[in-house]
């Protein structure tokens, strides 16, 4: 079980002997250690993580064609962010040749401001254990921390989306039957913006589907598909800051 970081709002002052409130600004902390995430606006509305996954859960909850699901959350930044993960094991679409997907749902949330509550579909391939994002935006939520959760909108967004989760396997299969370009591979890495070391483990990463590398594309045997794949996988598999993953991910959802 997800154990989650306390927080609540409290008052901003100064001052040693004489405290002076600011009405201006406000201040969410985790009242066990006495950390300030961050100082906001008398607007902010805060939001709990553990409320942000409920509410998506809810929603789910309310449309049982959508089975079971599994749930995994990452907590980090001290408790400042938070990254989960819902994957629906009884729902499987086959891309070809043995290479099925499963649906996920992606949750973050932020107490530091560094993120907004987001709600996005996302996929999970089985072959290699990777996640795989997904760039149309047939099924996003964004609320600001100035407005209330409003589950009847993510249950709505959810239903939308899992009904067009389909058009985006018909994409992939697309991918599955041409080849990578040259300017697709180079505006790949300028967009992701790798550092150095980054860019030698990338071309080291092997899809273990295939045995393909991005090498590969050299010889025109390295699909668009596989191509998509192993920046999914690198980035699922190799990179071990939880931010940097994200941030990654967010990079790969604008290219593809």
């Amino acid at each position: 079980m997800t154990e989650f970081p306390a927080v609540r709002e409290d008052v901003v002052s100064w001052g040693r002997r004489t405290r002076t409130h600011c009405p201006n600004y406000k201040a969410i902390v985790n009242p066990e250690t006495g950390d300030t995430y961050s100082i906001v606006s008398p607007g902010y509305q805060l939001v709990k993580h553990e409320d942000a996954i409920e509410t998506v859960i809810q929603a789910i909850d309310k449309s049982p064609e959508f089975g079971k699901y599994d749930v995994q959350t990452d907590i980090f930044s001290d408790g400042g962010k938070m990254n989960t993960k819902i994957t629906f094991p009884d729902i499987v679409y086959d891309i070809g040749k043995g290479d099925p997907i499963n649906p996920t749902i992606n949750i973050k949330n932020s107490y530091d401001t560094g993120w907004q509550y987001e709600v996005r579909f996302g996929a999970f391939r089985l072959v290699c254990s990777n996640g795989l994002v997904i760039g149309k935006q047939f099924a996003f939520y964004v609320k600001k921390h100035t407005q209330s959760l409003n589950q009847e909108v993510v249950q709505q967004i959810l239903c939308k989306g899992m009904e067009e989760y389909s058009e985006q396997t018909e994409i992939w299969k697309k991918w599955a039957d041409r080849v990578t370009t040259s300017s697709e591979y180079e505006y790949t890495m300028k967009e992701l913006n790798l550092t150095k070391n980054e860019q030698e483990m990338i071309h080291q990463e092997v899809e273990v589907s295939s045995d393909l590398m991005l090498d590969d594309m050299k010889t025109k045997s390295l699909s668009y598909w596989m191509f998509y794949n192993i920046i999914c996988q690198y980035i699922t598999h190799n990179v071990q800051s939880q931010i940097r993953k994200v941030n990654l991910e967010t990079k790969a959802r604008k290219i593809f």
